[in-house]
């Protein structure tokens, strides 16, 4: 029969992304489920998450530069030597070779955000190059470096692919594994993707159907499995650990969206897993892993909120999750079943407290129904995300200030929030018809910063037809966003002095106290406990 053959997966570091994004970092979902798709008796899976290796995420400034700049990375692909970046990749692959990519059957590399594709790209290449290994290259961003690798005329990855079902992924490493150990060519698609487009062009989702509980054994889990309220906080801060350190799994059981807002490159259908397979993982993980608490990567739970709710009741799990949930469509006592069934916090696309705004935007409801929302989530001691969208087209001074002024009258109520100014891409229903939209498309934006980390690589540059031009709101962008963020802080009143409290954390505050407010109050006792005002009383959320 042979031997078993040996799959490393790497996932990438992004060095643009904030720290916060690394302080709170799950196991990854995406890899799990690949080496759910691909692991058998005849292939080992394993991974190595770069993105927890301090000493690479720690380099100088100009080799985290030369990622962010695809220029170069093609410069020195050309011959052109770059100390820094080299420096960088010589990191890299020793790392790799500490965990067996030296003798790996195949390399797979795993691509999140089109942030990382010039990291990937030069990545793939060393490993060519240096291991001779067989490498898969997967995630977003692909097709771009598929193109530079014929562009270019660059020997790397083998297979570059979009491989986006179970089956897919499967076939996709079966015909990687029958490659030769020595092949060195141009990068080929084993997936002859039909795409069927529904709704003005968007496509379909994928089948809810064959997708395996995902596989966690790939990681370290012990490397996860922290306290998430000490990266949270400063060095000298009095907190002594008390909340403990928890292991939080994400999962996945809805695909694409139904709903289809303007802005947005997501919806047209959706696909659900079916409630009792997603049950019975969940069971399943949670024993295995003997943690409770999961956070749902879904678009929204609306639609399955009640059907997935009343499984897990029946079933007893007594779990703590979270999940993305729309303002609308939702029934009555929706939310209090979801609370009896352990959902301990929510995201909440809110996005403008204009009526103008979100009615352009198609978001199906209007200001009142957020506050109703986030009157009841408060009522039942659900923690908020909440999310913002300024800057969007047609937006007035007006439109902006009713929602600087909404998001600091429920301040107390929401524990964090995410703004994010507009940004346009080709693929959204506003990019697909700017015109209809009052817009006119200039070209590619150029994104800096954490912005190449945050909004859409492919972003578009537009002037408001008859109205405000690229050269004037592109400087207004940031500032919208601290301005939404400065509102949120003074709303917040005694609780400013809290930081933001990510899913995790609210998941494990959940855990410990019954009450919102004794959480609240607890963390600031737990960050100045000789501060008289740290009082369950002076923190409580106003109905």
């Amino acid at each position: 029969m042979g031997r078993a053959r040996d799959v490393l997966l790497v996932l990438l570091p992004d060095f643009l992304a904030p720290a916060a994004h690394r302080r709170q970092r799950f196991p990854p979902l995406g890899p799990a489920v690949v080496a759910a798709c691909i692991a058998s008796d005849r292939v080992r899976v394993r991974a190595i998450d770069l993105l927890l290796d301090q000493d690479l995420l720690a380099p100088n400034d100009d080799a985290r530069d030369a990622f962010g700049d695809g220029e170069r990375v093609l410069r020195w692909l050309h011959g052109q030597p770059d100390a820094g970046l080299e420096a960088l990749l010589d990191r890299t692959l020793a790392a790799l070779d500490a965990v067996g990519g030296r003798t790996a059957d195949i390399v797979a590399v795993s691509v999140d955000r089109g942030s990382q594709g010039a990291f990937a790209l030069a990545l793939t290449v060393e490993v060519k190059r240096r291991f001779g290994r067989r490498i898969v290259l997967g995630g977003v961003a692909t097709q771009r470096i598929r193109e530079a690798m014929i562009q270019h005329g660059v020997v790397g990855a083998d297979v570059v692919t979009r491989a986006s079902t179970p089956g897919d992924i499967a076939h996709v490493f079966e015909v990687a594994l029958a490659l030769p150990e020595d092949r060195r060519g141009a990068p080929v698609e084993p997936i002859d993707q039909v795409v069927t487009l529904v709704r003005g062009g968007r496509q379909a989702a994928r089948a809810g159907t064959g997708w395996p509980m995902p596989d966690f054994s790939i990681y370290d889990l012990d490397r996860y499995c922290r306290d998430p309220l000490a990266p949270e906080l400063a060095a000298d801060a009095p907190y002594a650990g008390q909340l403990g350190r928890t292991l939080v799994l994400p999962y996945h059981f809805a695909f694409e969206c139904q709903f289809s807002c303007a802005f947005c490159q997501n919806g047209g259908t959706q696909e659900n897993k079916p409630v009792d397979e997603v049950v019975r993982d969940l069971a399943r993980l949670s024993e295995r892993w003997e943690t409770r608490e999961f956070v749902f990567f879904d678009t929204q739970i609306n639609l399955l909120a009640p059907a997935l709710s009343q499984a897990l009741l029946a079933a007893g799990l007594d779990l703590r999750w979270s999940d993305s949930y729309r303002v609308r469509p939702r029934e009555p006592g929706d939310l209090e079943l979801m609370v009896r069934a352990g959902c301990a916090s929510l995201t909440v696309g809110v996005e403008s407290a204009s009526d103008a705004v979100l009615k352009a935007m198609v978001k199906g409801h209007r200001s009142e129904h957020a506050t109703e929302l986030v009157r009841e989530a408060a009522s039942l001691d659900v923690m908020l995300r909440v999310n913002l969208l300024s800057s969007y087209p047609g937006e007035t001074r007006d439109d902006f200030q009713r929602t600087c002024d909404w998001i600091q009258a429920h301040a107390p109520a929401i524990d964090d929030i995410a703004p994010s100014s507009f940004y346009l891409t080709a693929d959204s229903p506003i990019g697909r018809d700017p015109e209809r939209h009052g817009l006119r498309v200039r070209g590619p934006r150029s994104l800096g910063g954490t912005d190449k980390f945050r909004k859409v690589f492919d972003s578009l540059a537009y002037d408001e037809v008859g109205g405000v031009t690229w050269e004037e709101r592109e400087p207004l962008l940031q500032q919208s966003e601290e301005r939404l963020h400065a509102a949120w802080l003074r709303g917040r009143g005694a609780l400013a002095q809290l930081p933001a409290f990510p899913p995790a954390l609210m998941l494990a505050l959940r855990r410990r106290f019954g009450r919102c407010a004794e959480a609240r109050a607890e963390v600031r006792r737990w960050l100045n406990p000789r501060d008289p005002r740290t009082q369950p009383d002076a923190l409580r959320t106003p109905p």
